[in-house]
């Protein structure tokens, strides 16, 4: 099976806009998606220039631009980007393919902390 790559830009701009929100994606992902999903950081990726309408924070998806990224949106890019496997859950491990509520995982890590 492909390996989806996963490249958060953190360039001043998406920074500023909020790309450290993105920064413990890989923690996250669904147990079934470890191993078949990399992410890496990266400089500015060139995604704001064009129409002169900002639309960062940036994340790419399979080489596929995330405009506005949230952790939730680039989540279900992964899903969309691992096709049906990311349905099934015997062909992704066993494990449910849902994609999780980004703020119940922050809930479970402060839980966790205590």
């Amino acid at each position: 099976m492909e390996r989806i790559e996963v490249r958060i830009c953190i360039g001043t701009t998406c920074h500023l806009f909020g790309s450290s929100r993105l920064l413990g994606l890989e923690k996250r992902l669904p147990e079934a998606w470890r191993g078949r999903v990399a992410v890496s950081t990266g400089t500015c990726a060139g995604l704001c220039d064009g129409d002169g309408v900002c639309r960062a924070p940036f994340a790419t998806v399979a080489g596929r631009p995330v405009p506005r990224a949230t952790p939730e949106g680039v989540l279900a890019a992964i899903a969309e980007a691992l096709g049906p496997d990311a349905a099934d859950p015997a062909a992704v491990g066993g494990a449910p393919a849902a994609v999780p509520s980004w703020g119940d995982a922050a809930d479970a890590d402060a839980d966790a902390e205590g």
